[in-house]
């Protein structure tokens, strides 16, 4: 990364490295190639990487290339001198050197990554489309274009059978010729290997293609999901994102499959109309005239297929969201004994699901029908036709078969090609429902030209802030106003749907006020880098989500090349040491899934833990507690003046007794704050917080 951090500042591009590292969560072990060539990417540079590299491809190469060791590290050759080569080491502070060549020649491992800078970054993402996927496609021409060469090749390689049945009807068996015969022989023993063996090179050669396409496809797609804004995943259930996430896989389908073969089949339909022309002219003017009737039969399915296929999908999005909700509620399932309610309800989601699936096959299977009927007819026509063409003499029996093998061939594209056009129509509602993803409204992300900003102190600052989760919604926010000074611990409180958690998810900028201003050391939250502000900002849920992996791999999670003992650090602060220590593996021991083999005291211990690592200058504690014992509550709560020390502590509350520890406790009913103060204060002055305090306490 600070190889890459060089390069780019010799090309003239401002990289932070800081920014880079945190941007991509870099640890000590060595970056992989294809990390590095995606951070040179968001830089603005074109990367390519490139393998067999000697040191005349260097000299004779552009310059800078990042040049891979042969431990793993990478080096930013700069420039190649008349007394060495200057290159930039971050094992040496950075610092420009002038290294032998002979040095470079012994450590080099043959691979790099050259570098360039664009003429002009693009402003404006690019919406996804076809085009989307031509510009990916476009990396892998090469391929692609062993795989066309091979299928032109092998389509050609068909056309020998034709020929060979025509010379043994017309000449081998007139002539009882053997010695042609067992050339003939010969010749199709080996054109029938070669297919054989170009057809397992193609297949080899796409598979390996494919593989390759979906990674890169696969990557894209997750990490435009993974920055969409939080707003987005709200209008989404797990299912339908998961769905949509499974149409790329479709989509690949069509781009290197049925696209690809549509336009082989186009250029084959031609070789096979001019071999055909060649044999008959006239039979080949009766075949062409036979065509249309494919294309039409495929023309009037198509807008039906459409309709069912959207169905379809939204069918599958259903049940897979419902059996997502039912795995991960099954403990309410069992313990309010109500499996057979939810057997019934999957039973009657997967009868709509198949269904849809039944009509999608009922059309195509029509279609297929009357597409097979016309071929037989097809068949028929030109056998009666040519049979009369033998008769007056203008064909002999070897062409007619010839032709008739050729014409047999010929209709195989032509029904694929009027087939396309299901297939086309699934390919559009996937790219639709792809496209959702690909081009919903994403955060921004970390500007890895740019410098760090200042630490935040810990200030925060409402100004008139209103906000809705739906456009015709009820306000959750109205009109709030407030200031907290850095370093105050203050407990928010108030009635359930007051609007306590939705004011932590606004300074999170998890969302945008429609009215107001959210500003942290008087800066307006929607004009930061999300991933900034959210690396200072550690928060404690009810139910945090630990993720399968040992205990120190989930704390340390947003900061990957943390230290151990910052990770020992962390559990001590949080209390969560001591239950560590006792357990076999220590922080080696595995969580489960969602942290099931641990206790939920345990697991929100650790959640805190992960918050503090990071070392935030904002902590927010939201219901952090209520799901724990009094015992368990007690023990967290004793933590509380360490954790909060050196920073703002947020204690967002409904049980009025973990927050009397504050210095101020702010009241909020319906999205207002109706009264402030400390504990005492708003004690005697016996309003809305003195109700609910008596309440807990009756």
């Amino acid at each position: 990364m600070y190889s890459l951090a060089y390069a780019a500042r010799y090309l003239g591009i401002s990289a932070e490295i800081g920014q880079m590292k945190r941007s991509y969560s870099v640890t000590d072990a060595p970056l992989t190639t294809a990390l590095l060539l995606r951070a040179a990417q968001e830089l603005g540079l074109k990367a390519r990487s490139v393998s067999g590299l000697t040191w005349a491809n260097v000299r004779s190469g552009t310059f800078p290339i990042l040049l891979r060791l042969s431990d793993g590290s990478y080096i930013a050759l700069l420039a190649v001198l008349d007394n060495g080569v200057l290159v930039q080491d971050p094992q040496h502070d950075g610092q420009q050197l002038v290294v032998k060549v002979s040095r470079v020649q012994e450590i080099m491992s043959g691979e790099g990554i050259l570098l360039a800078k664009r003429a002009k970054m693009q402003e404006q993402p690019k919406k996804f489309g076809i085009s989307w996927f031509w510009e990916i496609l476009q990396r892998y021409r090469k391929g692609m274009g062993n795989v066309c060469l091979l299928s032109l090749l092998l389509n050609l390689l068909g056309l020998t059978a034709p020929i060979f049945m025509q010379v043994i009807i017309d000449r081998v068996l007139v002539h009882r010729s053997l010695d042609t015969l067992d050339v003939l022989l010969v010749g199709m023993v080996l054109s029938l290997i070669f297919q054989q063996a170009m057809g397992g090179v193609r297949t080899y050669l796409l598979s390996h293609l494919v593989n390759q396409m979906d990674t890169v496809l696969g990557s894209r797609l997750f990490q435009n999901m993974a920055h969409l804004s939080r707003a987005s995943f709200d209008r989404w259930t797990v299912g339908d994102i998961v769905a949509r996430m499974g149409e790329m896989e479709n989509l690949r389908a069509f781009m290197t499959g049925s696209a690809l073969y549509g336009v082989l089949d186009l250029v084959f339909v031609f070789i096979y109309l001019i071999a055909m022309q060649v044999y008959s002219p006239l039979l080949c003017v009766a075949a062409v005239c036979v065509l249309p009737f494919f294309i039409l039969v495929n023309l009037i399915a198509a807008p039906i297929f459409h309709r069912q296929m959207n169905r379809q999908f939204q069918r599958a999005a259903e049940n897979q969201a419902f059996v997502i909700e039912t795995i991960r509620g099954i403990g309410t399932v069992k313990s309010t004994a109500t499996e057979r309610f939810f057997i019934e309800r999957y039973e009657d989601l997967i009868a709509r699901y198949v269904a849809s699936i039944f009509s999608v096959a009922q059309t195509a299977n029509i279609a297929g029908s009357i597409n097979f009927l016309l071929q037989n007819l097809y068949s028929l026509a030109i056998l009666w036709l040519g049979a009369v063409y033998v008769m007056e003499g203008t064909l002999s029996i070897g062409e007619l078969i010839g032709f008739q093998m050729i014409a047999a061939q010929l209709i195989q594209p032509v029904i694929r090609l009027s087939e396309q056009w299901q297939f086309f129509q699934q390919a559009r509602v996937s790219m639709q429902r792809v496209g959702d993803l690909m081009d919903g409204d994403k955060e921004k992300k970390l500007d890895l030209t740019k410098g760090e900003l200042p630490r935040l102190k810990g200030g925060i600052q409402f100004e008139e802030v209103s906000f809705t989760y739906r456009e015709d919604g009820a306000p959750i926010i109205r009109d709030l106003s407030f200031g907290i000074q850095p370093g105050l611990s203050v407990g928010i409180v108030g009635r359930s749907g007051s609007g306590k958690s939705t004011l932590a998810k606004l300074i999170q900028c998890f969302y945008v006020p429609e009215r107001g201003r959210v500003l942290l050391d008087g800066m307006d939250v929607t004009r930061l880098e999300p991933a900034w502000l959210r690396q200072q900002i550690g928060v404690v849920l009810q139910a945090n989500h630990l993720f399968q992996g040992s205990i120190e791999e989930n704390i340390k999670i947003s900061v990957p090349d943390a230290h151990h003992e910052s990770v020992v650090r962390a559990a001590a602060l949080a209390g969560a040491d001591e239950f560590i220590a006792q357990m076999p593996d220590g922080y080696d021991s595995d969580v489960g899934e969602d942290g099931k083999l641990l206790s939920g005291g345990q697991r929100q211990r650790i959640a805190i833990a992960r918050a503090l690592l990071t070392d935030p200058s904002i902590l927010i504690f939201d219901e952090a507690t209520s799901a724990l014992d009094a015992r368990t509550e007690a023990q967290v709560m004793q933590q509380i003046a360490g954790i909060a020390k050196g920073r703002t502590l947020l204690m967002i509350a409904h049980r009025l007794h973990t927050v009397r520890c504050c210095d101020a406790i702010l009241f909020m009913e319906k999205g207002r704050i109706i009264e402030g103060g400390s504990h005492e204060e708003l004690i005697q002055r016996r309003g809305a917080y003195y109700e609910l305090y008596m309440e807990q306490e009756m």
